[in-house]
């Protein structure tokens, strides 16, 4: 029977290490690439506070050992205060990782898109669902004591949207793949999270603390990799930064009909880009230079035949400024 597997306290600490190592080493090289390049946002955000959370969740497994009933009232006092301590601190560690998370899909979609606004009310749920299962766990520990004396959908949306959105946007086959790979992370969480519940209802409390400690780490690294994954493929492909700041995507309209979406740093990487971006009239198109630029990804290549683009009001595209 699951609930007759022990788990020994030396092994049950070694792996909390592991774990907080791992989760701390990427957050920290996230917020160093986000800090270098300057693109602190609310998902960075989430993800440090994580950071302090999972650290007590440490010093709290620590205490006491959860497998062992307590022989002393001060073993007992120490296990009280270990559960109430990790009563909050996993529900706020696990939360913020997939509100970290969400951020990140947040701001990799343009905001023209439909599918942005549905993202940002995802996002809004996802904190409402946090603050009323922290509320819930409290108040149930809170009010019956009878515990004393004795021993969620929210990863399906996280792997919904990507695809969803993935279905918008072209990319090539290399940085779709990785894409995919950045998120599937949710679904390893996933299978933690089912099988935490299974060992909850089979009483085999001493996987559920390993369980819930994987569910916390991989939460945390899941969403980390939405920064580290795009710069380290940019390190080894030398391609073009998609990890790309709010408001800077437009619609760019291709021969076959078809709309792509550029981040204007692609087109134009050493011109100052303007947050307030403006359509060409069509009558003045003729006087801008018929340029195109191409990056490494082919399948980016712009196409200035259309009248449809949308420029920089002081510069064109190749820097040089417009005719009044």
């Amino acid at each position: 029977m699951l609930s007759d597997l022990q788990v020994s306290v030396t092994t049950n600490r070694v792996l909390i290490v592991i774990v907080l190592v791992m989760a701390l080493g990427t957050t920290t090289a996230r917020i160093c690439i986000r800090c270098r390049n300057r693109r602190l946002w609310w998902d960075d955000g989430c993800v440090s506070l994580a950071t302090p959370i999972i650290i007590t969740m440490a010093v709290a497994y620590f205490l006491a050992d959860l497998q062992r009933p307590p022989t002393t009232p001060h073993a007992h006092r120490l296990k009280l205060i270990q559960i109430w301590i990790l009563i909050p601190t996993y529900t706020c560690a696990v939360w913020s990782a997939r509100l970290s998370l969400m951020l990140s899909i947040v701001r990799l979609i343009p905001t023209f898109m439909k599918l942005r606004r549905i993202s940002e009310w995802a996002t809004i749920s996802f904190l409402l669902m946090c603050i009323s299962a922290l509320i819930a766990k409290i108040y149930t520990c809170g009010s019956d004591l009878s515990w004393y004396l004795a021993p969620n959908p929210v990863y399906l949306i996280l792997i919904v949207i990507p695809l969803r959105l993935l279905s918008h946007i072209t990319l090539d086959r290399n940085k779709r793949r990785m894409v995919i790979l950045m998120f599937s992370a949710n679904l390893i969480t996933s299978m933690i999270t089912i099988i935490r519940g299974g060992l909850v209802i089979a009483d085999a409390w001493g996987l559920v603390s390993i369980a819930v400690e994987a569910e916390v780490g991989i939460g945390i690294i899941a969403a980390n990799l939405a920064v580290l994954t795009p710069y380290i493929y940019r390190l080894v492909k030398r391609a073009g930064d998609f990890d790309s700041k709010p408001y800077t995507y437009y619609r760019s309209v291709q021969p076959d009909g078809g709309i792509r979406l550029r981040r204007v740093a692609d087109i134009a990487p050493n011109m100052p880009v303007d947050p307030t971006l403006q359509l060409v009239n069509p009558e003045h198109a003729v006087n801008i230079p018929r340029t195109s630029t191409k990056s490494e990804d082919d399948g980016y290549a712009l196409h200035l035949d259309r009248q449809s683009r949308f420029l920089s009001p002081k510069a064109s595209l190749d820097g040089t400024p417009e005719d009044e």
